[in-house]
């Protein structure tokens, strides 16, 4: 289960659904990115929880692998993201930490650089810290990605085996623990060096992260 920071009481705590196995999520965004952001991985993490996500959103951006999602204003939302102006008030809603101007995906790649270094780099900043990202952080998520990716083309070549279950579990926890994003990533950085992990084993650990990352690890096997 996917525990969050509750600002009514300071702590960080199980979210709860009305209905068992059913989550009712509102992201009220705009054209905030991060805002954006938070709610996809919100959204992928708890499918990848077996949870049925009913997902209101109203911003989505393809080329940071958002999806898009329902229409309207749900009539009591389990979980809200963002503006908490809602006429339809969330039971449960988490606040960004302050965000400086974030450039738009265009211009990203209008630099040479991927636009998912610009998901990448929301994603190393906990939701409830400050974001303030430059350009120079922009080119280092990048050159990772492009580093992660020809790995990723490596190991697929090797031989199949099985996740690596103690680097998925401690990222998975890493990530139910008030979405520690920043802490999941250095898990995969630790199972990306580690010579006693098969190559296939590394594969198959990445693929199933990259499920809630979504980050397009997989984009260059084959190429």
């Amino acid at each position: 289960m996917l525990r969050l920071y509750d600002e009514r009481t300071g702590r960080v705590s199980d979210i709860t659904c009305a209905r068992p196995g059913r989550l009712v999520l509102r992201v009220n965004s705009g054209e905030d990115l991060r805002g954006q952001v938070l709610g996809d991985l919100i959204r992928r993490f708890c499918e990848r929880q077996r949870l049925r996500v009913f997902a209101f959103m109203n911003g989505s951006t393809a080329d940071l692998n958002i999806r898009p999602g329902l229409d309207g204003d749900p009539p009591g939302a389990d979980l809200g993201v963002g503006d908490v102006s809602s006429r339809m008030p969330a039971h449960r809603q988490i606040e960004l930490g302050g965000t400086a101007p974030l450039p738009r995906p265009d211009e990203v790649q209008a630099r040479g650089l991927d636009p998912l270094a610009l998901r990448l780099v929301i994603l190393r900043c906990h939701y409830r810290e400050p974001l303030d990202p430059s350009w120079a952080d922009l080119e280092d998520a990048d050159a990772d990605l492009r580093e992660w990716r020809a790995e990723m083309a490596g190991w697929a070549k090797a031989p199949g085996k099985p996740m690596s279950s103690g680097y998925v579990a401690e990222a998975d926890s890493a990530l139910s623990d008030d979405l520690n994003v920043p802490r999941a990533l250095h898990v995969l950085r630790q199972l990306a060096t580690d010579p006693a992990v098969p190559p296939g084993a590394k594969f198959e650990s990445f693929l199933h992260l990259d499920l809630t990352l979504a980050l397009d690890l997989v984009r260059d096997i084959g190429r």
